[in-house]
C-alpha cells in the first residue's frame, strides 16, 4: 500500500534513510564558584540562596582571616591537582 502524502504538503520521512541521530556527551560546562567565608552559617546560607546557572560551592570556616586566605589556596591547589579547576 502506498504512503499518502500529507494534506499540508509536508514531506514524509523516507524509512530508508537512516535517521539523525542526537549527539550525546557534547555540554558546555557551567562556571563554577569557590566561596570561603568566615562564617559557619550565615553566609553560607546567604550565598545559597541565590539563584545562578553555574556550580558554586560555599565553605563556610570559623577561621581568622589570615587561616582562610591559605584555607582558600589549598582548595584551590586542590582542585587544580584534580582537573576540577582551569589553569
Amino acid at each position: 500500500m502506498a504512503r499518502r502524502p500529507k494534506p499540508s504538503g509536508r514531506r514524509l520521512p523516507d524509512k530508508g534513510q537512516p535517521q539523525k541521530r542526537r549527539l550525546v556527551g557534547i555540554r558546555d560546562l557551567r562556571p563554577r564558584f569557590l566561596i570561603v567565608c568566615e562564617g559557619e552559617k550565615t553566609e553560607p546560607n546567604y550565598f545559597k540562596s541565590f539563584r545562578v546557572n553555574a556550580v558554586v560551592e560555599v565553605k563556610g570556616t570559623g577561621r581568622s582571616t589570615l587561616d582562610l586566605v591559605e584555607y582558600t589556596r589549598r582548595l584551590r591547589n586542590e582542585a587544580r591537582k584534580n582537573g576540577q579547576l582551569a589553569l
